[in-house]
């Protein structure tokens, strides 16, 4: 793991935008721990299927992050814009807290169901109602956001919502369709039925 920091340290003088896109991927996501195997969830906010596959995360991802990397996304439309700069807020906020996050989630699928264009001062509005404080990210922090995500979806060759991706980044790029294991996903018999796309790279 040292040489993985001396190797970063090195890189950043190197590529110092590349190293500042990898912050924030990794101030994205839910973890505990270092870790190799990366979760990512790409969800619609106007998608009613996209909305059900939260509540099983909700119950599954205080363990999980004990163990992995777990990264919400937005597929990112014209219309669901402010919706798409509100999560990154909730996830690069530094005292994010997975039950507050969920909570907001239910707020803004709710939200996107009533009303799939609301603005920013409407979210705000949504959000304060239910106690839920979240400021908005800078926006040299949104901007590298944002390409953090529209890389990831690109590289992951996402097209559907919900998908949800498990991704060993310690296999070579070759080896990286062949599959990884993990519990949490393959022994639970919803994501076998469900509606959406589950992928093991």
């Amino acid at each position: 793991m040292l040489g993985l920091s001396v190797s970063l340290l090195l890189y950043s003088f190197v590529n110092p935008e590349l190293m500042k896109l990898y912050q924030a991927r990794l101030m994205m996501a839910f973890t505990a721990v270092e870790t190799d195997l990366d979760v990512y969830v790409f969800t619609y906010w106007n998608s009613p299927e996209s909305a059900k596959l939260d509540p099983l995360f909700k119950s599954m991802a205080p363990e999980s992050q004990k163990k992995l990397r777990l990264t919400f996304l937005d597929i990112p439309t014209d219309d669901t814009q402010a919706f798409q700069r509100a999560n990154l807020a909730l996830t690069l906020n530094p005292k994010k807290q997975l039950a507050e996050y969920f909570k907001a989630r239910s707020v803004l699928f709710e939200l996107a169901s009533k009303n799939p264009k609301a603005t920013d001062e409407e979210i705000k509005q949504a959000t304060t109602r239910s106690r839920i404080k979240y400021e908005p990210s800078k926006k040299e922090l949104l901007d590298l956001s944002l390409k953090v995500s529209a890389g990831t979806i690109q590289n992951l060759k996402v097209t559907t919502t919900p998908t949800v991706i498990i991704f060993n980044t310690k296999l070579p790029l070759k080896k990286k369709t062949r599959g990884v294991r993990c519990h949490h996903f393959s022994c639970n018999p919803y994501f076998n039925s469900a509606p959406w796309s589950l992928r093991y790279l």
